[in-house]
């Protein structure tokens, strides 16, 4: 966030029409927070706004505080991964990925575009990350596709497309 306020003193507010963030999340639900945990609450990364789907709010917090409020958000890169049916094992360094199932990652997922269209209308766009980033078990992107690496469906695929839009 401290690199939102630098942005903003070099004049940020007159050169976008938008702010992408990418939220890389860990084996956090989306309602959780530093200091909220309802979840793999023994397992590690709870203690940096940067491990949470809620980390957006900060950027928020710069823009009010910069007077620009108005301007759309946009979640350029967000997910949670699952090493179920995917990966033997997580990547080192990537541990929490075992954390999660393919159901948590579907809940997830779609709990979060929820937050989104009611709690948090400044986001205008959101990807989510990934489709199908299937690089072998030994690469950390794939425990993020919401397909697997036969394109078989994981269950976030069917939640976000059964999904209203």
């Amino acid at each position: 966030t401290y690199y939102m306020q630098l942005m903003y003193e070099a004049g940020l507010k007159q050169w976008s029409d938008a702010i992408g963030v990418h939220v890389n999340i860990t084996n956090n639900p989306p309602d959780d927070w530093v200091g909220k945990c309802t979840k793999n609450c023994d397992k590690g990364f709870k203690d940096h706004p940067s491990f949470f789907f809620k980390r957006f709010t900060q950027i928020q917090e710069k823009k009010v505080a910069a007077d620009d409020a108005a301007k759309p958000i946009w979640l350029t890169e967000f997910g949670w991964p699952s090493i179920e049916n995917v990966m033997p094992a997580p990547v080192k360094g990537w541990e929490y990925a075992a954390h999660n199932s393919e159901a948590d990652q579907a809940t997830y997922l779609t709990r979060a575009f929820e937050m989104l269209k009611t709690d948090y209308t400044y986001v205008k766009g959101a990807f989510v990350w990934n489709l199908n980033y299937n690089l072998g078990p030994d690469q950390e992107v794939t425990a993020w596709a919401i397909v697997r690496p036969d394109w078989t469906q994981r269950p976030a695929y069917k939640a976000l497309a059964a999904m209203k839009k």
